[in-house]
């Protein structure tokens, strides 16, 4: 544990807070967290708001104080989620940050982040605190040439936690301000079992459970398009030449631009109206157990209609 008898130096502090000196205890909490340090350049979303953590190791989950679910973070991956949707983004975790203003509140520093300029380097050594009814280490980190105030920065003396970080002259980026340590909790509370989308930028960085799963769905929605057996579709595309030179001899240059499409969907027959609300305007029909709509791009004459009815019939 962390003598807190003696003042630590700024580096045995980064090592601290990077890495702890002993196995973190699990604890659930409550932070407060600035959300206008998410869009720092229009100052959007909600100026503040209180998220309750529940923290084991490097799994988290957080929770809005109503219950609503935020954030995920399991062993190997994350998911987020955003208000109103209960389908949340998977995503990897190659390092601690998940780009939220509770990350740094919650997940231990990579050392790389105290490089540089930028609210890296204290003013003078640490002081001896109290935070939350806990010995802490209090350091003022100078700010960059082009901010104007220090920060504040709180640190727990034993696990080397982030407390708070903030000034008093523009409020705090983060301060906890409820945190009860040593609690059990369970393993389920660190992971989500249900529906999600990808939020991965490269398909390559993908779990591999999750990697399987994707190719076991992709295998069999290509069985389920094969069976399908949809045909070729011919059809007479009209455009406007668009002349880009034309000389006094008569010579020119001129595109025809033939990018025409058809959409066309079917489901079994229904009385009641399709499940989306397009306002663009479709053919509809009905063809025994089906129904079918139809929309033309506008390069398809709509006198083909009845033509392309003819070449989908046999999938009736």
């Amino acid at each position: 544990m962390t003598d807190v008898d003696r003042v630590p130096s700024w580096p045995e502090l980064i090592l601290l807070m990077c890495f702890g000196e002993s196995e973190e205890p699990s604890f659930t909490g409550v932070v407060e967290v600035d959300d206008r340090y998410e869009d720092e350049d229009t100052g959007e979303g909600a100026p503040r708001r209180l998220l309750r953590v529940h923290k084991s190791g490097p799994r988290y989950r957080v929770e809005t104080l109503d219950g609503e679910l935020v954030h995920i973070q399991g062993a190997d991956r994350g998911w987020t989620f955003h208000p109103g949707s209960d389908t949340p983004g998977l995503i990897k975790i190659d390092d601690e940050y998940t780009g939220h203003s509770y990350d740094y509140a919650i997940a231990r520093p990579n050392p790389t982040r105290w490089r540089g300029n930028d609210f890296t380097t204290p003013t003078g050594p640490a002081v001896s605190t109290t935070y939350l009814g806990r010995a802490a280490w209090q350091v003022e980190i100078a700010p960059p040439p082009h901010k104007p105030v220090s920060i504040t920065l709180v640190i727990d003396a034993a696990t080397g936690m982030q407390l708070r970080w903030g000034s008093d002259e523009f409020g705090d980026v983060f301060r906890w301000t409820d945190i009860d340590h040593g609690v059990e909790l369970a393993d389920d509370l660190f992971t989500w079992d249900g529906p999600f989308h990808f939020a991965y930028s490269d398909p390559d960085e993908l779990p591999d459970d999750i990697q399987e799963m994707v190719e076991r769905g992709d295998a069999e929605r290509r069985e389920k398009v094969a069976a399908l057996q949809l045909p070729d579709i011919s059809v007479r595309l009209s455009a406007s030449p668009e002349v880009f030179n034309v000389g006094d001899d008569g010579s020119f240059h001129a595109m025809f631009d033939l990018s025409g499409y058809l959409v066309v969907e079917r489901r079994p027959h229904s009385t009641g109206a399709w499940e989306d609300d397009d306002p663009r305007g479709y053919e509809m029909w009905t063809d025994g157990p089906w129904d079918w709509r139809m929309r033309l791009s506008d390069e398809i004459d709509p006198e083909q209609l009845d033509a392309i009815r003819g070449q989908l019939a046999r999938l009736s």
